[in-house]
């Protein structure tokens, strides 16, 4: 399953849109919470996180990079 079709159940509808946007601090500060919980309880699974950002970002670049050649 591609990632786009796994993001339509939440962005196919207006109603899921207005949600997210009449609580977008809400769900900001969510996110920000989790990540404090995450970074006392589990730090490693932490640095797995980014490292996998760092990763796939990197693969991104190099991706465009040989596009644009």
């Amino acid at each position: 399953m591609d990632l786009e079709e796994r993001l339509k159940k939440y962005t196919k509808d207006d109603n899921n849109k207005r949600y997210y946007e009449k609580n977008k601090n809400k769900i900001k500060e969510q996110g920000t919470t989790y990540l404090k919980k995450l970074k006392e309880e589990n730090p490693e699974k932490l640095k797995e996180y980014r490292r996998n950002y760092y990763l796939k970002k990197k693969d991104k670049m190099k991706q465009q990079e040989e596009n644009n050649e």
